[in-house]
């Protein structure tokens, strides 16, 4: 993060971080705060070993984390984490692409398991199918890799379809609000915008996902599948450019259950933030952000939600890329 993005957040923080909060010492300055909390979602640091790099006690620290995760969501989340309106959409599909050569594409869908330690009641809980336990964060980004839905803290033994399911992100589509009214025509026909997903999303007429790989399918599903494949990536690259800024995503093990929706959502606010500032990103950050002995659960959606009438918006995308030719 730059400086001058760095103060730039103090101040747009201050109103919701008041020098008279019980939680801090009078004479601790709303810059050390705010410096004192990003340290810890970036490095990862224990509050024990984080504290007297700022000469402050541990539960300083962690009340720090805690205040400033609060006030990005508060008073960041309205400015660069919320629901575009029809212009802005119309905007994203545009840049989406243009960016990633899929049309009528809003944005690309997917999930970020976030390891933990969970209490021992709910081991079974947060216990994922790859066996190790995590929190579930359901993610869309748009074409310029910044997230505009989020919702997050699900126990990581669910599937992305039933969180799907579960979200904002779901009821948003069912009433509508992801797409003009009428919506926007495309290869002659009405139709919504389209958000891209894999094999654990069930195919709606908004949900797009690659054709099931097997000896059968057509030269136009091939393409399909690797047109999606290609522009779904603009996610997976935001998971990782959010994992290497923010590296508390990487093992959540000083943080309550109760903070954990606050602060993985403040890092993604974080992440926008830093995106929309063009502050520099260091490629060696990357390293060790997709640990081996972690692989990520990849459960396929159930039959039962996948929507019939998602076949056609499939078929009308195939049409449109053998018109376009190889790409």
């Amino acid at each position: 993060m730059s400086k001058e993005t760095f103060f730039y957040i103090c101040n747009q923080l201050r109103p919701g971080l008041a020098p008279h909060s019980a939680h801090f010492h009078p004479t601790l300055p709303l810059e050390k705060r705010v410096a004192v909390a990003l340290w810890h979602l970036a490095t990862n640091v224990e509050y024990q070993t984080l504290s007297p790099l700022f000469g402050v006690g541990p539960s300083t620290v962690q009340s720090c984390v805690r205040e400033v995760s609060y006030a990005v969501v508060l008073l960041l989340k309205p400015l660069y984490l919320r629901l575009p309106d029809e212009k802005e959409l119309e905007n994203m599909a545009r840049i989406f692409c243009t960016r990633w050569g899929f049309p009528h594409c809003i944005g690309a869908l997917d999930s970020l398991h976030i390891p933990i330690h969970p209490p021992l009641r709910l081991t079974a809980d947060y216990c994922n199918g790859q066996g190790w336990h995590s929190i579930l964060t359901q993610a869309t980004v748009d074409g310029l890799g910044q997230f505009w839905d989020v919702s997050t803290a699900f126990p990581g033994s669910m599937e992305n379809s039933a969180v799907l399911e579960s979200s904002s992100l779901w009821v948003l589509a069912k009433e509508g609000r992801l797409c003009p009214n009428p919506p926007k025509h495309f290869m002659g026909k009405a139709q919504k915008y389209v958000l891209l997903g894999d094999a654990t999303y069930p195919l709606q007429d908004w949900i797009l996902k690659p054709y099931q790989e097997d000896e059968n399918l057509t030269q136009r599903q091939l393409q399909f599948n690797y047109r999606l494949k290609r522009a779904h990536s603009v996610i997976e690259n935001a998971f990782l450019r959010l994992k290497a800024r923010w590296q508390i995503l990487l093992k959540c093990d000083d943080c309550s259950l109760e903070l954990l929706p606050t602060l993985v959502l403040a890092c993604c606010i974080l992440h926008n933030v830093c995106e929309a500032h063009d502050n520099p990103f260091n490629e060696e950050w990357l390293e060790g952000t997709e640990p081996t002995e972690l692989p990520k659960p990849c459960q396929p959606a159930p039959a039962a939600m996948e929507d019939n009438r998602a076949e056609q918006v499939r078929e009308l995308m195939c049409q449109y890329f053998e018109s376009c030719g190889e790409g």
